[in-house]
């Protein structure tokens, strides 16, 4: 990884495939946002619990080497892959800031399944909705 937000092809003059950059982006926003948190981000320095199985698709995208990057149908495949292996209920439970102490997880896991949860699982939604092709 680069360590930034710019892939290094990105820092060079020579030509680059714009798809692969798309992928590193992606991948390196997905780690920084969102798994691991970003330090040098005061809004998302913590990441979210429960997104650390994305992780080794978040880091293939985000290789420094664009052709060891996969492209983005084999990302929406692996995506796929890795949602499929994990509970509904799993996938339904709301997403918490690891700066949010471990003790008062219960609270807010309560409080989003007395009212959003609840009314979405009698009605059958599934929690990603499927890929139309």
């Amino acid at each position: 990884m680069s360590g930034g937000y710019t892939p290094l092809e990105g820092e060079s003059d020579t030509r680059c495939d714009p798809f692969m950059t798309d992928v590193f982006l992606v991948g390196n926003m997905m780690l920084k946002h969102f798994i691991d948190g970003d330090t040098s981000d005061l809004r998302s320095q913590f990441g979210i619990r429960g997104l650390r199985f994305l992780r080794p698709l978040a880091k293939d995208m985000a290789r420094s080497n664009p052709s060891k990057r996969p492209i983005i149908d084999e990302v929406v495949n692996r995506f796929t892959a890795l949602v499929r292996k994990i509970p509904p209920r799993k996938l339904r439970s709301r997403a918490i800031s690891m700066e949010i102490p471990f003790i008062l997880i219960p609270f807010f896991a309560l409080s989003s399944y007395k009212s959003w949860t609840r009314s979405v699982l009698r009605t059958g939604k599934p929690a990603i909705p499927l890929r139309v092709s």
